[in-house]
């Protein structure tokens, strides 16, 4: 069992304190292996939930700060998403390293099975698919379609590993009878987004000074 760098106290005051806030906040933000420890405690959590009698709303306060919060939430709210489904009510989503000491983070979060538009994991895929048709002028939506999910895209002229994630949202898209007009517009949008932030960004005096110090013609040095 992992340490988290810790004795057994500090790591299981650690972990109650993530589970607490995750139950509160819906997703938090903290390392690899704190997500990937805490994970485990957030399942137990949904499983007591989901029995939903006294005795495992006596072991959920057992180990949940901030039970006036965290009880309703737990057993009104989250554990309600996941009627039918046994397991997997968490996702850990990557989001690069901390700036100070490099350790690897990531965003956990419960899923949302009734608004799958609102998990971080389903926001990144669309922001990359948005980035994706500017880039190829492809409409997404037209790669997303059921029927043509066996199509390759390598002709396309994708990124590397998009169009694995096309097939990942096209099968959370059938998954969850998502209209895809409505993903296309979720896309167009953040489309948008990245156009004017790309917009924003420029600085034309360096662009004015690039193309007069370094224009086109002038040979590359290989250096």
């Amino acid at each position: 069992m992992p340490s988290l760098n810790r004795n057994m106290s500090n790591r299981r005051a650690l972990l109650r304190s993530l589970t607490t806030s995750l139950i509160k906040h819906g997703r938090i933000e903290t390392t690899v292996p704190k997500a990937k420890e805490l994970r485990r405690f957030a399942d137990r959590m949904v499983t007591l939930g989901k029995k939903g009698d006294e005795s495992a709303k006596k072991q959920a306060m057992e180990w949940l700060f901030e039970p006036n919060v965290t009880i309703p939430k737990l057993f009104d709210d989250i554990s309600k998403r996941f009627i039918g489904r046994n397991g997997g009510y968490t996702r850990i989503q990557r989001i690069g390293y901390r700036q100070n000491d490099h350790a690897p983070m990531a965003v956990i979060e419960y899923l949302n099975p009734q608004n799958v538009e609102k998990e971080l994991g389903y926001s990144v895929a669309i922001r990359k698919l948005a980035g994706e048709q500017l880039r190829t002028g492809v409409k997404m939506t037209d790669m997303l379609n059921k029927d043509k999910t066996n199509e390759t895209t390598q002709g396309v002229g994708f990124n590397v590993g998009i169009d694995k994630l096309i097939k990942r949202v096209s099968k959370k898209v059938n998954s969850y009878n998502l209209d895809l007009n409505s993903v296309q517009e979720n896309i167009d949008s953040e489309a948008k987004k990245l156009l004017e932030l790309k917009r924003q960004t420029r600085d034309k005096r360096m662009e004015k000074f690039l193309k007069k110090t370094f224009p086109e013609n002038t040979p590359k040095l290989g250096l």
